[in-house]
């Protein structure tokens, strides 16, 4: 249901700061601190501004742990005029340039925090990782491995499903964006003579390769670790050919706050059906979706799906 226009409503959109933030939060969703970095004002006058915007249904949040995201509505995504004139009025407005950086500041941390993790374990992530599965899960990922021409693997971190692909596929690109990661990939690929690996140093919401080159795609314990995980399934979708194969393996929604220091994750695992829903969105069949328990660890979420 679309929101209706009333008095009460241009009274809340009349204010310049709570249109700064419906303008901030079309972008992505950011956290209070984010917030406060980007507009440059007091904790508690954002809190203030967005329980406003929240009780005129304008946006939503979510919470993650002891974080909480807020974003547009769906219903403000739905409302065609009054999303339409929000976007008309910040696009002539006087901050705009300064912060559209802002904003993107705010994007760049995460992914900075992301690599600095990353190029501090290389060599030791696959021993720390199997809290979340690792091996597990790759082994039901692999049960939907077919032959394949051009397979990627995004966020490839040291290469162990990399180089399994390798096995199978005539060709295998590696992204990751720590170069010591890659670094670990190619030492152990070259000792194991496997040559069908092309390494590219790389971000994953702006991959280094291009459009339709590959015909499978795997995201595997990925997405909780992207700045904005709607950019990477876009980047996907670019990079695969026509009913070209997606396989994405991630947590599902846990409140585990350690993980954000020991692993390095941006965000507490995923919703299943949030998670296929943006798969849909971007432009996917999802042919299949399914939560795999972890023995002694944190349940994974495997989504198995067809770009149109």
């Amino acid at each position: 249901m679309e929101i209706q226009a009333n008095l009460k409503l241009f009274k809340i959109l009349g204010d310049d700061t709570r249109l700064k933030l419906l303008a901030i939060l079309r972008k992505s969703e950011f956290t209070v601190s984010e917030l406060v970095h980007i507009l440059g004002l007091h904790q508690s006058n954002i809190s203030r501004h967005l329980t406003q915007l929240r009780d005129a249904k304008l946006v939503q949040d979510r919470r993650e742990g002891t974080l909480v995201y807020y974003r547009w509505s769906e219903k403000l995504n739905d409302s065609n005029e009054i999303s339409s004139l929000i976007l008309s009025a910040w696009t002539n407005h006087d901050e705009k340039i300064i912060l559209d950086s802002k904003m993107n500041e705010a994007l760049e941390l995460r992914k900075s925090q992301s690599k600095s993790f990353f190029d501090l374990v290389a060599g030791q992530y696959q021993e720390i990782a199997q809290v979340g599965g690792g091996a597990q899960g790759l082994i039901h990922a692999m049960a939907l491995l077919i032959q394949s021409r051009c397979a990627a693997d995004i966020g490839c971190g040291e290469g162990y499903l990399s180089q399994t692909l390798a096995m199978n596929c005539k060709s295998v690109i590696a992204i990751d964006q720590s170069q010591k990661m890659l670094d670990v990939l190619i030492e152990n690929s070259d000792k194991d003579g496997i040559f069908n690996i092309d390494a590219r140093l790389g971000d994953i919401e702006d991959l280094p390769i291009q459009a339709a080159e590959c015909d499978l795609l795997f995201l595997s314990q990925v997405l909780h670790h992207a700045a904005t995980p709607e950019k990477v399934l876009r980047e996907a979708h670019r990079v695969l050919e026509k009913n070209g194969r997606i396989v994405i393996l991630d947590l599902l929604s846990h409140d585990q706050e350690w993980v954000r220091e020991k692993m390095g994750d941006l965000w507490l695992g995923f919703d299943i059906n949030q998670l296929k829903n943006l798969l849909e969105l971007v432009g996917f069949n999802v042919i299949q979706k399914k939560i795999i328990p972890i023995e002694g660890g944190l349940p994974l979420i495997l989504l198995n799906g067809i770009r149109l």
